[in-house]
């Protein structure tokens, strides 16, 4: 019988390979994504600490000429010339940062807002930076980390340390340095809805040749069912196949043959009853016309013997006269 396409196989199959694309391309995008993190945020720090580096070099040199000679309390430039120095900064990748100068005792000395110049930063890392620097301990790794109290936002900081233990720091909030991964966002979806349209096109094509012979073989089974034992001419080549297919096409075919020739036997038998039946009917006839007959003669037979009757009552009352006129003529014989 008819069943709807989304009750078939192909439909089944289909829906099973889309699942298991969307099931992998989340996997795939999840790991991808973690790990495209990692390499934007560690690029992203190496090109700020560049950055910095070239600065910081540049704000070194000129404290440590000012300090030349200088055998006293560190001399520090002036507000101005840090921002003149920091003018054109630029972050390849990177739009939006900051940018500021530490004093060693803390004091934000520079800032582009004005109102934080002067001030503590409020950022326990950087105090443990500069409470460590004031003791003589220098970083490792010229880069950091803090979550901000304001915004709730992870920042990254690079920053370089100058001879008189000045800092000059860049940071920049998590979301602007993962800004690419919004474009990656897009393509990947792009690339992922392209693979699961291409899947689901090779999975319904791969799908259909595979169920077509068995639908093939399910319209001869129905053909069967109706005794319209007549094989298309597909069956050979679908007989052919060395797969399960093939297998349970030759089944059938061998049913087929072997209920066409039951098929045949009845037919035969049949036509055999029907002759017999005609010969039986002729001879039922024969036996009427035969039943007939003997009943008209036994019928003439019947009047002939009611006439013999009759005649023999004639002739025994004849005899029975004769008889008395011979006993008449034998007394007047023995009178005379």
């Amino acid at each position: 019988g008819k069943f709807s396409q989304l009750h078939s196989m192909q439909a089944k199959v289909m829906v099973l390979v889309a699942v298991g694309i969307i099931v992998a391309v989340f996997v795939l995008y999840q790991v991808m994504m973690s790990s495209m993190k990692e390499l934007l945020i560690d690029s992203a720090i190496g090109k700020m600490l560049n950055v910095v580096t070239s600065y910081g070099k540049v704000i070194d040199k000129e404290e440590t000429e000012l300090n030349q000679g200088n055998i006293g309390s560190p001399i520090y430039l002036e507000v101005e010339q840090y921002g003149e120095m920091f003018a054109g900064m630029e972050i390849e990748g990177v739009d939006n940062f900051q940018y500021m100068m530490l004093h060693r005792s803390g004091v934000v000395k520079y800032h582009p807002d004005e109102s934080k110049q002067g001030l503590p930063t409020g950022i326990q890392e950087l105090n443990d930076l500069i409470a460590g620097l004031n003791v003589g301990k220098i970083p490792e790794n010229m880069y950091t980390k803090y979550r901000d109290n304001d915004t709730g936002e992870m920042m990254y900081v690079s920053f370089y340390i100058t001879g008189i233990r000045s800092v000059a720091i860049v940071s920049a909030s998590e979301a602007e340095l993962l800004e690419p991964i919004a474009s990656l966002r897009v393509l990947s979806i792009i690339i992922s809805v392209v693979i699961l349209a291409v899947a689901v096109l090779i999975a319904g094509f791969v799908v259909k040749r595979i169920t077509k012979p068995l639908n093939q073989v399910t319209d001869v089974i129905n053909e069967t069912a109706k005794l319209n034992l007549r094989l298309p001419d597909y069956m050979d080549k679908l007989c052919a196949r060395k797969d399960e297919s093939g297998m349970i096409g030759r089944a059938v075919k061998e049913m087929s043959e072997y209920l066409h020739e039951v098929v045949s036997k009845i037919d035969e038998t049949n036509i055999n009853i029907n002759e017999n039946m005609l010969k039986l009917e002729e001879s039922s006839n024969q036996v009427h016309t035969l039943c007939m007959d003997n009943s008209a003669t036994i019928e003439q037979l019947a009047a002939n013997t009611a006439q013999v009757n009759e005649m023999t009552q004639v002739m025994n009352g004849h005899m029975a006269q004769m008889r008395t006129q011979a006993e008449e003529i034998s007394r007047e014989t023995e009178q005379s």
